[in-house]
């Protein structure tokens, strides 16, 4: 489906307005990226560590019937609206970005492979390159906590918290340790049963065909 949608912050009431040639697709991206904290909106992914998944909702504006008209009622929408949580005040294009000539500076000493102090900065440099927020002072940082693994060889691993969602890394990268909700059981089970049902009428359909 195309069409102009919105991801609305229901706590604060800010917004976020994009286009999409298929809806249900852009929002999957939009959730994936949000929820593995690496969205390329820096506005959105703080607002969404800081309030939660459950915060957020997404909308559609208007159905476009036409690709070619995307951008031009995005941008109508955007100019509209006002969104705050959209960086890029034109729509399909990041003119709207504004850097500073410090910044610009910077970006071209960057892509040339230089390193911090190739570029100028000192020991006692106070720039928000060489004293940028780490860790737990990054807006983007999220809760760990240490798990043990419950297969038997008792190691630990660091259990990433993002919303209500846990990914687990460490034991090479396994599942052991994870707990799963009681519906999540329920459709393992039923998902297992259908596939053990379509393996018996696939083999009696064999057997029959034997027989004649």
């Amino acid at each position: 489906m195309k069409a102009i949608y919105k991801i609305e912050n229901i706590v604060t009431n800010d917004f976020y307005i994009g286009s999409a040639v298929d809806y249900t697709y852009r929002k999957w991206v939009h959730l994936k990226r949000l929820r593995e904290n690496r969205h390329h909106n820096a506005i959105l992914q703080n607002s969404w560590n800081k309030h939660g998944e459950s915060a957020f909702s997404f909308s559609i504006i208007e159905e476009v019937l036409n690709k070619e008209q995307l951008i031009e009622r995005e941008q109508y929408w955007i100019d509209t609206l006002n969104p705050r949580y959209n960086i890029c005040r034109i729509a399909g294009s990041p003119l709207g970005i504004k850097h500073t000539n410090e910044a610009r500076l910077h970006m071209s000493l960057g892509h040339k492979d230089l390193t911090t102090e190739q570029r100028g900065h000192k020991e006692d440099c106070t720039c928000f390159i060489c004293h940028r927020k780490t860790g737990e002072n990054n807006p983007r940082y999220i809760q760990r906590e240490e798990r043990r693994c419950i297969c038997g060889c008792n190691e630990s691993f660091i259990c990433i918290i993002n919303s209500s969602k846990r990914f687990i890394n460490g034991h090479n990268r396994s599942q052991l340790g994870r707990k799963r909700t009681q519906s999540q059981i329920e459709k393992h089970k039923i998902s297992l049963l259908k596939t053990l049902k379509m393996k018996k009428e696939n083999d009696l359909y064999c057997d029959r065909d034997r027989i004649r």
